[in-house]
């Protein structure tokens, strides 16, 4: 049977060791330059006009991660950074960037059908004069491929490509290339290894409609995996709630139907429930241990519900704070030893 003690406690001590000071004395700069990776820039006069690092002056590093932030922000570029070569009677600052290109016309498609056009081309939200990369457009196809999900193409495969198509101006043109592959919708989820809690609390868990239902048939039903892990944790948190302290949920298991539908399989893993057994209070000095009990409220022989447990917790603390006490810290510690 399992034991709750809750441990209160009202100091905390750090010690530090302070390190010697090894701080070097800054360069000065005695110049400025600005190179590029990739498409040459044909004016570094935007870049310059935004640096604050002086020359004839200390290096500032603060001032130099400023200027970079305030680049990076512009959206004009993939990446900036800042190094420093030796030179005579101080440092050369270099700020080396490397420019986006903007796009010249619509974003092309090919390889889709199951989406218009035009709405994929709002999901993805670029428009003629935005500046584009690959990191840019990772992002971007994000939705789209949610959308395509939306529609059970859980295998659709997405990739794009960007063209410099006026090289001098830095205007491309990017084409994004859709897989779709076959519709996958989800035709049933089901529990094993569940015996405590019936499948229609599980379903509910899940936000699933039961197999009866009709809205089961009626519904878009389709896979996601940032949906159903966060099912599997609200299962998992409902075993915890009912004194089953050690249950395992497994990541769903996905099967394939010959047709293309998918099996869903939640394998769950129960272990024992736990009860209250012994509740006591160690390290409180302030207020007597037994007046603490009372408000924690745990009684013996109740379910080991998790969440009455460090609700006992937080109810400890609020009394130590009600009192004056701020920053009291109160730790459920759990002992299952028979």
């Amino acid at each position: 049977m399992r034991s709750a003690w809750f441990w209160v406690g009202v100091a905390l001590l750090f010690r530090v060791a302070e390190a010697a000071d090894t701080r070097l004395v800054p360069p000065i700069v005695r110049s400025i330059e600005v190179r590029t990776v990739g498409r040459p820039l044909k004016d570094t006069g935007f870049v310059r006009s935004r640096i604050s690092v002086a020359e004839n002056a200390p290096f500032n590093p603060a001032a130099a991660s400023r200027d970079v932030k305030e680049l990076m922000e512009s959206g004009m570029f993939s990446d900036v950074t800042v190094g420093l070569e030796e030179t005579e009677g101080g440092a050369k600052v270099v700020y080396l960037v490397r420019p986006r290109v903007r796009l010249a016309d619509d974003v092309r498609f090919q390889g889709l059908k199951s989406i218009r056009e035009a709405k994929a081309r709002d999901l993805i939200g670029l428009r003629p004069g935005d500046y584009v990369d690959d990191l840019v457009m990772g992002q971007r196809v994000l939705a789209l491929a949610g959308e395509l999900r939306k529609r059970c193409l859980v295998d659709a495969k997405i990739s794009w490509q960007i063209e410099e198509i006026v090289p001098e101006d830095g205007l491309a043109r990017v084409t994004v290339r859709v897989e779709e592959g076959r519709r996958a919708p989800v035709r049933s989820v089901s529990f094993s290894g569940n015996r405590a809690v019936p499948e229609s609390v599980l379903r509910r868990a899940m936000k699933q409609p039961a197999k009866w239902n009709p809205f089961w048939w009626l519904r878009k039903k389709t896979y996601d995996d940032d949906e159903f892990e966060t099912a599997r944790l609200d299962i998992r948190d409902l075993y915890l709630d009912r004194g089953y302290l050690d249950a395992e949920v497994s990541p769903p298991r996905v099967m394939r139907e010959r047709h293309g539908g998918l099996l869903v399989n939640v394998e769950i893993k129960e272990g024992e429930q736990y009860r209250i057994g012994r509740v006591s209070v160690e390290g409180a000095s302030l207020f007597a241990p037994e007046d603490l009990l009372k408000v924690c409220g745990l009684r013996e022989g109740a379910e080991a519900s998790l969440r009455a447990i460090e609700r006992a917790a937080g109810a400890i603390a609020d009394y130590y704070e009600s009192r004056g006490y701020l920053g009291t810290s109160v730790r459920p510690v759990i002992d299952s030893r028979p």
